[in-house]
């Protein structure tokens, strides 16, 4: 049995957030994420579902 990962990233758009939304993005690792800023930032590529 597979466990999967989740991880919970607030201030996803700047900063140390955004370094771990850049990181974790990558991985399989399914993120949910928060931000506040006004204008979209690009993001990683949804990777599909196991």
């Amino acid at each position: 049995m597979s466990e999967r990962k989740v991880a919970i990233i607030t201030g996803g758009s700047r900063g140390i957030g955004a370094a771990m939304v850049d990181k974790l993005g990558d991985s399989t690792t399914t993120l949910s994420l928060t931000t506040t800023a006004t204008t979209p930032r690009p993001r990683p590529k949804k990777l599909p579902m196991p």
